[in-house]
């Protein structure tokens, strides 16, 4: 769990301070989503996460992509800077974001632009999918946000498998 430990005590070190973006960049205050996965490893009771179908079509099939490419972000963040739009806070989102496929790549990416497309980036997870390689790119994040869920057996054997719930369980008291 070194890596859980060293991501923590970076961010106690070096406090997050947010620098604005450039004055003719229109900055959309509070915080944005970018969706990068519509899937879940998780299928919680009270979640509607994009579990349904908003167009009322009769096959039921999503609505959207189920995972954004790094491809996608590339023409999107082009787009915004363009057009001078930013954003005070970007998160990426999902379902689960860490199951995308390109994850690390679009991190990667995104972390080139912090000053000039957003001022704090973060990501909202589950904490299922934490392998090594997803817990390394989360350095370039400003906050992780864990979405922590009941104490149900099937939750626990992924956290488990993700070494999540060994972390809490021997530093969180």
């Amino acid at each position: 769990m070194d890596n859980f430990e060293a991501l923590y005590n970076n961010h106690r070190k070096n406090p997050i301070s947010p620098s604005p973006l450039p004055e003719d960049v229109y900055t959309i205050s509070g915080n944005t989503d970018l969706l990068i996965a519509n899937t879940c490893t998780l299928n919680c009771k009270n979640c509607g996460f994009l579990d349904f179908d908003f167009m009322g079509s009769e096959n039921h099939e999503k609505t959207i992509p189920s995972m954004m490419t790094l491809q996608d972000v590339k023409k999107i963040v082009e787009n915004l800077i363009d057009i001078k739009v930013g954003f005070a806070e970007l998160t990426l989102l999902g379902g689960e974001p860490t199951i995308n496929p390109q994850f690390v790549e679009i991190v990667d990416y995104l972390s080139k632009f912090k000053g000039q497309l957003y001022t704090i980036l973060r990501v909202i997870t589950n904490g299922t999918n934490l392998k090594p390689h997803i817990v390394e790119s989360f350095r370039k994040l400003d906050y992780v946000v864990l979405s922590l869920y009941p104490d149900t057996k099937s939750i626990i054997d992924k956290m488990k498998k993700s070494g999540l719930y060994e972390y809490f369980a021997n530093n969180l008291t």
